[in-house]
């Protein structure tokens, strides 16, 4: 559940967020699985609060923020 804690208000609220990346072979580059960088993800971020990415060198850590211009598949985002 979303709340809010201390009195504060919610900036970001992010629930079930996925991104899958196809893997592709052979001549015409069909996709034949996928590789699930995130996978129903849900998190909140209150004002005043920071926060942080931790994972592998080469990862896109730096590169994806939670809403980009690249579809994510089921998310549900929202800005306050």
């Amino acid at each position: 559940m979303t709340t809010a804690r201390a009195g504060k208000s919610v900036l970001l609220d992010v629930k079930g967020l996925k991104k899958y990346f196809p893997i592709r072979r052979g001549l015409l580059q069909k996709t034949v699985g996928l590789v699930k960088a995130v996978d129903d993800v849900t998190f909140f971020l209150n004002q005043g609060e920071t926060l942080s990415l931790v994972g592998e060198s080469g990862s896109e850590k730096p590169r994806r923020p939670a809403v980009s211009c690249e579809p994510l598949h089921r998310r549900l985002v929202r800005f306050f």
